[in-house]
């Protein structure tokens, strides 16, 4: 569903970099799933948040970088966090879908934030 709101998007908004960023995810996405599946003998990341990555990647284009980073730097707190306070182990497994969606939202707030303050300052000019 994702796919194909994405695909509509980029019919009305033809941007050639978005595309790029998709494969690139798509790439990047594959390879850490094959690296984790061969050296580490367990899923790093799982079949559900490369094919989300992949499409918010579609949507947004490189600024989709901070995302990831945020929603790693997210969930890497909320597992030191949950080791703490014990409520995870070495061997639990903390989804990282949410993590990307607050990183998302995030985003989008200090991208808009800084749209505002770009108008208030044309607004002065």
């Amino acid at each position: 569903m994702l796919l194909i709101l994405a695909s509509i998007n980029l019919w009305y908004e033809p941007e050639i970099q978005k595309v790029y960023a998709f494969l690139t995810v798509i790439f990047a996405s594959l390879l850490i799933y094959w690296i984790g599946k061969q050296f580490a003998s367990k899923r790093i990341i799982g079949w559900g948040d490369v094919k989300l990555t992949t499409v918010l990647a579609l949507f947004i284009g490189w600024e989709f970088i901070l995302v990831i980073y945020m929603g790693v730097v997210l969930a890497g707190m909320m597992a030191v966090i949950g080791v703490i306070c014990k409520r995870l182990t070495k061997s639990s497994e903390l989804p990282l879908t949410p993590f990307l969606f607050i990183g998302l939202v995030i985003n989008s707030i200090f991208c808009l934030s800084s749209e505002l303050n770009l108008l208030s300052l044309l607004k002065q000019i």
